[in-house]
């Protein structure tokens, strides 16, 4: 589905990108190097950037992604300011949920 939207959850925050966790079925058609609108879910915020994706590792509940976002500095700033808050206060489910 080029171009089409992936909805994932920010479970991890690491060098280079966001690790997200996504059904298998909603991403088994992403590659490296694919540019895609990626929903953001966590929390009560959502959001919706276009980001490219530098890694895909399968796992059981689904995929990992390490994306690199693709919209203005200042727009990814305030997005991965948001994230890292948000992992800052949810640690515990990060810690737990960010492995799979």
């Amino acid at each position: 589905m080029p171009g089409g939207k992936v909805v994932a959850r920010v479970v991890d925050v690491s060098e280079g990108g966001f690790g997200v966790l996504a059904h298998s079925q909603e991403v088994k058609h992403l590659s490296v190097g694919t540019c895609q609108e990626i929903a953001l879910k966590y929390g009560d915020l959502q959001l919706e950037e276009r980001m490219e994706v530098r890694t895909v590792e399968s796992g059981p509940e689904g995929f990992r992604l390490g994306l690199q976002l693709n919209s203005p500095a200042s727009s990814s700033l305030d997005v991965v300011s948001k994230i890292l808050t948000y992992l800052r206060l949810h640690e515990e489910f990060v810690r737990t949920h960010a492995h799979i």
